[in-house]
């Protein structure tokens, strides 16, 4: 579990907790005592929960039950500080509560009205594996140099200066000449751990080109340094097709379900926005799209740096 999912799943379960704070007087039923904070117990139906949200999760990914019990005694020492600084009459979190809240009831009700996926034939997973060519049977392991600049863009005189560079030392020598700070590290990603995006740039620019990705207000800049074939069988690659294919199904009901809801339910606008433009491509370095909402993008985007 990443930092990033740690601080969430803390927050997620901070929240909880505050959300049935009113309750904390009545001990849990035939609950298992394994802690307490200051009188208040820590129960195993609490850890129970967070085992939970580890199913899936890769061995090395996976914490102990005293690690999860340690980080529910330290949530419980958050809690108990918020109760005391008065926090849950706070406008911004009360908000958040109401938010997070809305989105678990949401995320119950799709999860009920989808239900589970049918297992994929053989025929659908071959299916697959061959629209999939770049993830399996063409399958590369790309050697990436990534600079990260802490700018919202690159000047044009930069970007036209990187055009020129055809390794990471001329990139690096570009960016200390334009008077840009950074930092930079080389990373081997195999195909699968890439954003679809990213990796349909990465099959067709050649060696020591640049792709130009910004990330909040920060630009990282991703040069091609080497491209070793690694491809993958369909036999080999079973396990991994059956959960995308998987993934896929529930997409696709997702879609259709909530297309229905919406059609069943009286939706008024009061105001409509338009959508952002998009932004002009540069000249010099190819550029990646981030789209709206793109975790693949995100995650994508992290594991580079």
């Amino acid at each position: 579990m990443t930092n990033n999912n740690r601080l969430l799943l803390g927050t997620s379960l901070l929240l909880a907790t505050l959300l049935t704070g009113c309750g904390d007087k009545d001990k849990p039923v035939g609950s298992q005592v394994l802690a307490s904070v200051n009188g208040k117990e820590i129960t195993v139906l609490q850890l129970n929960y967070l085992l939970a949200q580890q199913n899936g999760l890769p061995p090395a990914q996976q914490k102990s039950k005293q690690q999860l019990l340690d980080q529910l005694v330290d949530q419980e020492v958050l809690v108990q500080k918020a109760d005391e600084l008065k926090l849950d009459r706070n406008p911004n979190v009360l908000q958040a509560l109401e938010f997070s809240r809305r989105q678990v009831l949401a995320q119950a009700a799709a999860t009920q009205e989808m239900g589970l996926p049918m297992e994929p034939s053989d025929e659908q997973l071959k299916a697959f594996y061959s629209a999939h060519p770049d993830r399996f049977a063409q399958r590369q392991i790309f050697t990436l140099a990534n600079f990260l600049i802490p700018v919202d863009a690159l000047s044009e005189a930069a970007m036209a200066a990187l055009d020129k560079a055809s390794d990471a030392e001329q990139l690096r020598a570009i960016l200390k000449a334009q008077g840009y700070s950074f930092s930079e590290n080389q990373s081997e990603v195999p195909a699968e751990k890439l954003p679809d995006t990213l990796l349909d740039k990465l099959v067709s620019i050649k060696l020591g080109d640049i792709v130009q990705l910004r990330q909040g207000q920060q630009v990282l800049l991703i040069q091609l340094a080497q491209r070793t074939p690694s491809p993958i069988s369909f036999d080999k690659a079973k396990p991994q097709l059956q959960n995308l294919v998987k993934q896929s199904q529930l997409r696709e009901q997702a879609e259709q379900k909530m297309v229905q809801l919406r059609q069943a339910a009286k939706v008024e606008y009061r105001q409509r926005f338009e959508d952002a433009a998009p932004a002009a491509k540069p000249q010099a370095a190819e550029t990646a799209a981030t789209p709206a909402g793109s975790e693949h993008m995100e995650q994508g985007l992290k594991g580079l740096q």
